[in-house]
């Protein structure tokens, strides 16, 4: 466990009262500060942030580790939730009530009984890898001699075929949205916004006012990405003029205090959640009929292959979408090529076609 140093209590008093989170370490490095977040929730267990600042950044750095939390509280959230399952499947089959108490067998029911439920091998391999992190935690504490989640081995997961809808679909579901509320120009700003720029639901409900250059020129909104891996997007004229129309007319009758920096807040004030909008979203798509085809990544993934369909190239998407390895990006490739009949790929690449 790091020792609280000089720069931690610095961080500390920037980012002030947290009740979930605490900050453990920061160091400096040469010309670099460099902030090491142990970011540890009140159930001890923590994700571990990096953040690297060079002097004279002109971002200022309170600003900088307020998002790398939200990413972090986004991160406790799915631990909890995943450990608390495990907990509670432990407790009813088997009566224990400690952590130390677990061996390979109880763990393996556990993966099973998860499988049996109808689980898909993402979610098993998710929940399994949260185990096996607390199990880190825990061993260091000396709570636990050995991980008995260890030897388990993951369920191989098979590559899937991203979820896209088409534009006209698109269009269908932003078409339904009334604009007649505060929450309504909301949504329909967010969803504009989310289409025209690939953005991930956490990502989204990150941004901060500041983010977002509204200039009719060139409009753009900053997208702080995982770790450094942060971009700047491009926006469409008709998600501008979505976003124009929220400022005026929305936004300022959802804020109650003028300090509030989030660019999307809900009906008291405060900045929406990733779940916040994914009901919204599911509301939306629902008037629009076909509530079940659409989550915030069906948005993200339509947004890609539309993109490469209409001609971008593949690096551009990548860099939009802030992918760390251009293989990641290449299964939209894919994607746009089967959904591409002979006589279209004929067409487009015929000189005299």
């Amino acid at each position: 466990m790091p020792v609280i140093g000089p720069d931690a209590r610095v961080a500390r008093r920037l980012l002030g009262p947290l009740p979930d989170l605490d900050v453990l370490s920061a160091a400096t490095n040469g010309r670099c500060r460099v902030y090491d977040l142990h970011i540890v929730s009140n159930d001890g267990h923590w994700p571990l942030l990096m953040l690297t600042i060079p002097v004279g950044e002109s971002t200022s750095l309170d600003m900088q580790i307020q998002h790398l939390l939200r990413i972090a509280r986004h991160l406790v959230g799915a631990y909890r939730s995943d450990l608390s399952q495990i907990a509670h499947l432990i407790t009813k089959w088997f009566g224990e009530t400690t952590w130390a108490s677990l061996n390979e067998r109880s763990v393996n029911d556990v993966v099973n009984h998860l499988r049996q439920k109808g689980y898909t091998d993402v979610s098993i391999a998710r929940k399994m890898s949260a185990l096996r992190s607390f199990f880190l935690y825990l061993t260091e504490k000396g709570v636990v001699s050995s991980d008995p989640a260890n030897s388990i081995k993951n369920p191989k997961v098979s590559r899937t075929t991203p979820g896209i809808i088409s534009p006209e679909e698109i269009n269908k579901l932003i078409e339904a949205i009334q604009p007649t509320t505060p929450e309504a120009l909301r949504d329909k700003a967010m969803i504009e916004l989310a289409y025209a720029t690939g953005i991930k639901a956490g990502e989204l409900v990150s941004l901060d006012v500041p983010d977002l250059n509204l200039d009719q020129g060139k409009p753009w909104v900053r997208i702080r990405g995982w770790k450094t891996r942060n971009r700047t997007v491009p926006i469409h004229d008709q998600a501008l003029r979505e976003l124009q129309k929220y400022f005026e007319d929305g936004r300022p009758f959802l804020v109650r205090d003028q300090e509030e920096t989030a660019l999307f807040v809900n009906r008291r004030g405060e900045r929406l959640t990733r779940q916040g909008f994914w009901l919204r979203l599911k509301g939306h798509a629902k008037t629009a009929g076909f509530e079940d085809k659409i989550t915030p990544f069906v948005l993200r993934h339509s947004f890609a292959t539309h993109m490469i369909k209409g001609g971008m190239p593949l690096r551009n998407v990548q860099e939009i979408l802030g992918h760390s390895s251009i293989n990641t990006t290449q299964a939209y490739a894919h994607l746009v090529s089967r959904q591409s009949t002979t006589r279209e790929v004929y067409e487009r690449a015929h000189p005299r076609a």
